[in-house]
């Protein structure tokens, strides 16, 4: 199995499915061996990736031509699902979501001592 095409090909927004049919491989066999290969599951993922950027681009360049009403909209909804594509796919750059760092300070102090008189006083009021 060549996965180096598997590869070039999602980069170029081609669908997994699709260049596994085309090459005659079964599917699950492909998600078997990157479950095997945690570096091979990686490159796909990053593929998958580039990919989001080909499709739009492609996309891009279809909505520069002219096109009539039922064209316009099979276009719209290939740019819907693109831009869905792309913010599950490629969340870090075409993400809704901002992430946001919290830092808070959890630190607790005790200490052991001797309560102030104004603490002793409340201390006795309440236990009498």
């Amino acid at each position: 199995m060549d996965f180096e095409k598997i590869i070039t090909e999602l980069e170029l927004g081609k669908p997994l499915s699709k260049i596994a049919k085309e090459m005659k491989v079964d599917l699950s066999t492909i998600y078997k061996k990157m479950r095997n290969d945690k570096d091979l599951q990686e490159r796909v993922r990053r593929a998958r990736e580039t990919g989001c950027f080909t499709i739009i681009d492609k996309i891009n360049e279809e909505l520069e031509t002219p096109v009539d009403n039922q064209q316009m909209m099979w276009m719209r909804e290939k740019l819907h699902q693109a831009r869905w594509l792309a913010s599950k796919l490629a969340s870090g750059v075409f993400g809704e979501k901002s992430k946001q760092e919290i830092k808070t300070d959890n630190k607790i102090s005790i200490s052991w001592g001797k309560p102030s008189n104004e603490i002793s006083k409340a201390i006795e009021k309440t236990n009498n």
